[in-house]
This record gives structure tokens, sequence and C-alpha cells, in this order.
């Protein structure tokens, strides 16, 4: 490797130098609220400390012919500090079109001014409105990010910027969450926490000369410990391989964190490795975890072929593992009126071993296939829950080795699918077995089981649907929760834990009634029960007491439908 250079510059140094800008095959800006809260909040106690300083951390530059830096490691931190400098420079402005002594506005903008030229932009000394940021960014941030925050606007008439992509939006919510702490400051204290930010906030700063190839880069800064993600590694070594493909795996690459960034309800890092690890296994059936699955995404993809190949298939897949962890109508609608069903009973049943089964038939199983193919699924789902083996890591193995072998064409349609979901499926007695005597506390779960017996066994079968609404219809418990000690429900049940949260012991009832009989004894709640339109319901109010015999009786009728409804083949 060439010569690399060490030093440990402030912030402020770093950026005004005028000559950093991240690389396309940089991931988007990706920090949400809770980074740049404690990005700001660190920085503000540490400026409190009289002579303290703030080390960052490490920010890993790579020196091109033309002087230019290029942010290998460390674009997250240089990006949110410069949001910070153009949160202050509008602050800045903001108070002085408010001050009333003259003096302090020409103060308040000759130090906007300041900052902006310093941290921001250069202004070009023969045109003022021509400005060069100090940090350009990718190219699907560039055009937002300079004009939202650099005030480099195009065009005869330019217009305030709209943000178009989640990294858009993410942006403008860190400069919103700096600048809502901004205006709770007093003057003083603005310029004391930027002039902090400036000098007193240092880095360890690695320089690399343009002859050493970027990617090799964070292979070392991940073999010396400056933690990568699995997605930041799988994507460098993509590219890393790609050579002169690297435009188009670039663009793929940026599509599937796009896609996963608009759906996410966790940090980036987790959706993402989560879904490369099963996106990995329904190609190759390994089931590893992140470092050993890098390793083995290295052995594989070994040619600019490969890397481009498996580039394409990720955005495909990308798009499915939305869609199965958000699931509408809409997506779903070309695959049948039941398959969207089934990946939200998934969802409830914490499924998602089975994920990569999912991802290798849809990129691989004709459109027909794919309704058939998910109901086994969710039988097979629900069989291996009810039976206590979803947390089995040779359930995990069992069907990676399903989505291998569709992967490698070896299966090939629904009925090839049903036959390798045998090998392993809880027999009809097994699951009967498991079913009768099954307890449970999650009511998601027991909504779907209940509802799902009530449309099989209502008369002729399937005419009644129930609806999925909450809010709309509950699971009562028979047996209350917290029944009261002066009732008649302690001496029937001695030990209420053993029951209470039996699924024989749960119905469904319309919200509203639901609220009303809670604890009522069961001469009284046997009525409402009566009156309801669901089947299973009214025959639990046809019994004249409700003992542990009648519950037990009553969940065993519930097995035997069981093994009916939830079969596969």
């Amino acid at each position: 490797m060439s010569t690399i250079d060490f030093d440990i510059k402030g912030v402020g140094a770093i950026l005004s130098s005028g000559k950093l800008t991240i690389p396309s095959y940089q991931r988007s800006y990706s920090w949400g609220e809770q980074q740049v809260k404690e990005f700001y909040e660190d920085i503000y106690s540490a400026q409190t400390i009289p002579g303290a300083e703030y080390f960052l951390g490490g920010i890993n530059l790579q020196e091109k012919a033309n002087g230019i830096l290029e942010v290998i490691d460390g674009q997250q931190r240089l990006t949110t500090a410069v949001l910070f400098f153009a949160a202050v420079r509008d602050e800045l402005r903001t108070r002085a079109g408010t001050e009333p002594d003259d003096r302090a506005k020409v103060e308040h903008n000759a130090s906007a001014e300041k900052i902006s030229k310093d941290f921001l932009s250069d202004v070009d000394r023969w045109a003022s409105v021509a400005r060069t940021p100090k940090l350009s960014v990718g190219n699907t941030d560039k055009d937002f990010f300079e004009s939202a925050f650099l005030e480099i606007l195009t065009g005869d008439e330019p217009e305030l910027p709209i943000p178009t992509k989640p990294s858009h939006a993410k942006l403008q919510g860190a400069y919103d969450t700096i600048g809502s702490r901004l205006r709770e400051l007093d003057i003083e204290t603005i310029r004391c926490l930027t002039d902090f930010l400036d000098d007193r906030v240092k880095v360890f700063l690695t320089k690399f000369k343009e002859s050493t190839n970027p990617f090799e880069v964070f292979e070392t800064l991940n073999n010396r410990g400056i933690t990568l993600s699995l997605a930041d590694r799988i994507k460098n070594h993509l590219l890393g391989k790609s050579q002169t493909r690297m435009n188009s795996v670039s663009a793929d690459w940026g599509n599937v964190v796009a896609i996963l960034e608009s759906e996410s309800f966790r940090r980036d890092d987790e959706i993402l490795d989560t879904f490369l690890r099963h996106f990995w296994m329904s190609q190759t059936g390994a089931v590893v975890r992140s470092d050993a699955l890098f390793e083995d995404f290295k052995k594989r993809v070994t040619s600019p072929e490969k890397a481009v190949s498996t580039a394409k298939a990720m955005k495909v897949s990308a798009k499915h593992y939305r869609d199965l962890l958000r699931p509408s109508k809409t997506a779903w609608q070309a695959f049948g009126h039941s398959v969207c069903g089934d990946i939200e009973f998934l969802n409830i049943l914490g499924a998602k071993q089975i994920r990569p089964v999912i991802l290798a038939m849809l990129s691989n199983f004709k459109v027909a296939e794919v309704a058939r193919s998910l109901s086994n699924l969710t039988s097979t789902a629900v069989r291996i829950v009810v039976s206590g083996r979803a947390g089995s890591g040779s359930i995990e193995k069992w069907y990676a080795s399903i989505a291998h072998r569709i992967s490698e064409k070896k299966i090939t349609n629904s009925n090839g699918l049903a036959q390798a979901l045998l090998e392993k499926l809880p027999t009809d007695v097994q699951f009967e077995q498991s079913f009768a005597s099954y307890p449970l506390t999650k009511m998601s779960i027991a909504r779907r089981l209940l509802a799902a017996i009530e449309e099989y066994e209502s008369q002729p079968a399937g005419t009644l649907v129930v609806t999925p609404n909450i809010d709309e219809v509950n699971v009562e418990h028979v047996l209350p929760k917290k029944p009261t000690t002066d009732s008649r429900w302690l001496t029937d049940f001695p030990d209420t834990e053993a029951y209470v949260h039996r699924l024989g012991n749960m119905v469904l009832l319309q919200a509203k009634v639901n609220r009303r009989i809670a604890n009522l004894d069961f001469a009284h709640k046997r009525q409402r029960l009566i009156a309801c339109d669901y089947q299973t319901t009214k025959s639990v109010g046809q019994c004249l007491n409700w003992t542990p015999a009648e519950l037990e009786k009553r969940q065993l009728e519930m097995a035997k439908s069981a093994i009916k409804i939830w079969k596969v083949g």
C-alpha cells in the first residue's frame, strides 16, 4: 500500500480546505434523529468544560492528483457538521432580522456570511452568485444538499428545494433537529458552540495517496477494528470487483438502499444487514452471521460479471423484501387475493426465518404458483410455531436449504415446494397434540387463529370473513385475565394461570361488547356470547357452565379443525 499520512485536525480546518468530495459509491446520508441528537448533545456538553477537546472519531480521505480529497470513511459525520454550520448561519440571519440594534444586526449578518465562506461554500471573486461547495456529496443528494443548505442555486428563477428521496428527508431532518436546539440558546452560547466545533472538535485524520485502492482501504479499516457495517463491506466488495461496470453496480446498490430506507422503521444498518443475510441465504443456502457472511460473499463474488449479476438480483429481492415487511394489497394483487393476508400473518407469527424461501420463490416461480406456495408456507409456519420449534437453528437451516434448492432450479413449482416442506413438517398427530394445549399471550396471533377457525367452521364454509380491524373485533377471554376475588371463577378455576391464556379460553367478539363484559361471571357473559354472529363464539355461550373440562373439550375440537385448515399439499 502507498504512503499513508496521519494527523489530528479540527473539523473546521478539514472543511475549510474546500476540497472534500463524497464519491458516488458511498452511501447517501442516513443518520436518523437520535444520531443527530447525540452528535449535538455530545458537542454541547463538551464545550461547557473549560479547555476541553472532543474527539469525533476517524476520518479517512484519499488524495487525488487534482488536490481533491475523497471521503472514504466519515461522510456521515462531516455532512452533519456542515448541516450544523448551515443551521448556525441561518439562525444568525434570523436573529439579525429581529434585532433592534443596528450594530448587532450587522454583526449577526457578517458572522453568518463568514461561517458560510469558511465552512459551507466558496464565492467566486468575480461572480458573487457563483459558489463552490466545501463538501460535495454524492449524486443522489447533490442538488438538494447544495440548494437547500449551501445556497448554491441554479436557473434564472431558482425555487426552494423539495425533498424527493429518503436521504433528502434525513438531511432536512438533521438540519431541523440542530436548528431547533440553536433557537433555544442565547447568541453568546451559539458563538461558543460554533467556535468549539470549528477548532476543538477533533478527528483522527488518515490520508491515502491516489494510487491506493479505496476498496482495499475499507478492508484494511475493518481488519484494524474500525467497525464497518455488513452493508458497507458488501457494497465496497461489489464495487471493488465491478471494475468497468462500477456505474451499473453503484446504481443497483443505490436502489437497494433507497428501497429499504423508504420502509425503514429501525436503524438502516439493521434492516439492510438483515435483508443481506436473508438474500444471501436465498441464493446460497448458507446460514451464517455477519462476519462469516462477508467472508463467504468474498469467496463467491470474484469477478465483474458476478458483481453485476449479484447487484441486480439484490435490487429485485430488495423490492420483494420491502413488500414483505410492509405488505399492501396493491403490491401483491397480481398474485391473488389471499397472498397479502398470508404475508401479514407470517409477520404476525414472527416467521422471519421463512423469508429466504419467499425471496427465492418470488424470483424463480411463475406468478400462478405463488398463491398456493405462500398458503403452504403459512401453514408450515403455523405448525412450527404451535409446535414450539420456531426458534430452532435447524429450522432456519432447513428453510435456507429449501431456498437454495429453489434458486438452483431443483424446486420449480408449488408441488415441489410442498414436498420439500413435508420433509420436516410436524405431522397431523403432532400438530393436533400441540394445538390442543396451545397457550399464547400475543393477541394478534390469537385473532388470526380464531378467525381462520371461525371462517372454516361457518356454514357453508368460508361464507363469513372476520374483519382484521382490531377496533371492530377483539379477543375475549372467557375466563377473565383478572377475575374478581369474590367471583365463581376462582372456584371453577383455582389455577387461573394454567387456563387463562389457552386458545380454548378465547373467543372473537365485537369490540364494544368485549369492553362491557370483560370481568362478568359466565352466567351473565354467556348471553352476550350466544347473541354473537360468530359460530365459534356462540357455541361457547351455549355451554351451561365454563369449566376446565369444557375448555379442554373446545380446544381439542379446534385442534381437529386446525389440521385441516393449516395443511400442506
